[in-house]
């Protein structure tokens, strides 16, 4: 990332199956619910989030854009009219990241809906760093593996980090046991060793809403 500051805007993928909390992390990097949180797929569009006045535009293919009242973005579901365009273009002031990084949620890499997997297969390669987001009570599956092992080129793996979201559903002893099984996994899916950060989004966002600083580990 601090290569790519100094050539402009860094870009900072976020990656997972869906049902995984993905986009509640990314609203709390954010520091507030603006993106669709639900249990079935709602990011249908790609979500290019970067630090400034709040404000949010639909960007077309051919670099038309349009401004979306804030009221409106829920509209972003698998079924809402902005999974048409090609991303959604959020300005908020609180992004925890700094000026400088663009966030990009997309949509989950399991997603039944073929166009948009690819979306988010062609936003890797552009990445200069990624964050994969997986539940601490079943980390990395094998869908999650197969992705992995057969998606994601080396040069992309050695930009990764791991979340291990959920955290707060689990005591401490199977905390523990979630973290080791999934550094093993990464191992021996991947060929290398990556970091692994436990937490709970769900936990970081509640506290940004009280303006609360966001937890050293996940920054």
């Amino acid at each position: 990332l601090r290569q790519a500051l100094e050539g402009g805007i860094a870009h900072l993928v976020v990656i997972g199956e869906f049902n995984r909390g993905k986009s509640t992390l990314v609203n709390a990097l954010v520091g507030r619910t603006i993106l669709p949180m639900d249990i079935i797929p709602t990011t249908a569009a790609i979500w290019i989030i970067e630090k400034g006045p709040l404000s949010a535009e639909r960007v077309q293919r051919d670099g038309r854009r349009t401004e979306i009242r804030l009221d409106d973005l829920s509209r972003a579901s698998a079924g809402g009219d902005l999974a048409a365009c090609h991303h959604v273009a959020l300005k908020v002031p609180d992004l925890a990241v700094g000026a400088g990084i663009a966030v990009i949620d997309t949509p989950g890499v399991n997603d039944i809906n073929e166009q948009r997997s690819e979306i988010t297969y062609g936003f890797l390669g552009s990445a200069d760093a990624v964050v994969m987001v997986l539940d601490a009570s079943s980390p990395l599956t094998r869908s999650e593996s197969e992705f992995l092992a057969g998606r994601v080129l080396e040069s992309t793996l050695q930009k990764t980090v791991f979340v291990l979201n959920k955290i707060d559903r689990l005591d401490e002893d199977e905390v523990e046991e979630a973290l080791e099984f999934c550094a093993e996994r990464v191992v021996e899916v991947t060929g290398t060793d990556r970091p692994i950060v436990p937490l709970s989004a769900l936990a970081e966002l509640e506290a940004r809403g009280r303006g609360e600083p966001l937890s050293p580990a996940l920054l």
